[in-house]
């Protein structure tokens, strides 16, 4: 076994010998010791933390989490470095305190986008792909980062939302959903048959292969309106046949409504019309009835 006590020993006498003085030069050794040994476990731990966190969460989110873990680690090493030179460090703490809250507050608005970007990331409730409604902004998500989410409507519109309104806000993910429910309301005349109308939807959705049969569809009067009876039919279709239900569903409700004969009511508009005689003689607008200032 290699005795490492002289080499101990002659590390302190050489420091000594270029005028640190005993006492100095045991203080800068064990210092550099201290910092190589605290470089050595900041790289471990930091590895060790990425791996963890790799598993848990997206690499984005474990890349950042990870560099402030080390950049963390690496000024606590430097503090206790600076405290074994015999280096007041209060001061250092506290003015790296003070600046941390100065930055802190004046970065707020950065900050709560980066940590709900974090949050949004890690616990994946937004991801590109899905189709979402926040904020009154509905679309497919094409981008998410640490500070913002991108949406482009339906329209083709790309819209750029900060991360902290989705966490301040409700917001929908239709994504999330394995069914969704498409609602279809067709006014029919008051002289159709509501029980038949009723029969030839019914035939009309099981012709419809996207249309689920469980949960079954709901088709009943919801109101009455003007010269007629308003049907409102409720289907349950897959997620992936949901644009395709919105834009085939009316139609083929319509066709099968006409094809058996059912009047569908159009918009009912009622003029009343008021006839005035003829005046006779003197002031037309006086022998009407009509006053005017």
């Amino acid at each position: 076994m290699v005795n490492t006590s002289w080499i101990l020993q002659a590390v302190i006498d050489a420091l000594a010998s270029i005028g640190l003085g005993r006492e100095l030069a045991l203080r800068v050794f064990t210092g550099l010791l201290v910092l190589a040994i605290g470089f050595l476990l900041v790289k471990v731990l930091t590895r060790f933390s990425a791996k963890v966190l790799f598993k848990l969460y997206p690499r984005q989110v474990t890349l950042i989490v990870s560099r402030l873990i080390y950049y963390t680690l690496l000024f606590i090493v430097v503090v206790t470095f600076l405290g074994v030179l015999g280096v007041d460090v209060s001061g250092l703490v506290i003015a790296g305190g003070f600046a941390g809250l100065v930055v802190g507050v004046a970065l707020q608005p950065v900050l709560s986008n980066v940590f709900a970007g974090l949050y949004i990331i890690a616990e994946k409730a937004v991801q590109p792909g899905d189709a979402v409604e926040i904020g009154g902004v509905s679309g497919e998500v094409i981008a998410l980062s640490i500070m913002f989410t991108r949406i482009r409507t339906w329209d083709g519109v790309v819209v750029t939302l900060p991360n902290n309104m989705l966490l301040s806000s409700s917001f929908k993910n239709y994504s999330r959903t394995v069914a969704k429910r498409v609602e279809v309301s067709i006014p029919i005349a008051y002289s159709g048959d509501a029980e038949m109308a009723y029969s030839v939807v019914r035939e009309a959705l099981g012709k419809l292969t996207y249309v689920l049969v469980e949960p079954a569809p709901d088709i009943f009067v919801s109101s009455i309106v003007d010269g007629g009876l308003n049907l409102t039919v409720r289907a349950w279709v897959l997620d992936k046949y949901y644009y395709t239900a919105i834009k085939e569903l009316p139609w083929a409700i319509t066709k099968a409504l006409k094809a058996s004969g059912i009047e569908i009511q159009p918009p009912r508009l009622d003029i009343r019309l008021k006839s005035i005689p003829e005046p006779r003689s003197g002031n037309p607008v006086e022998s009407s009835g009509l006053k005017t200032r």
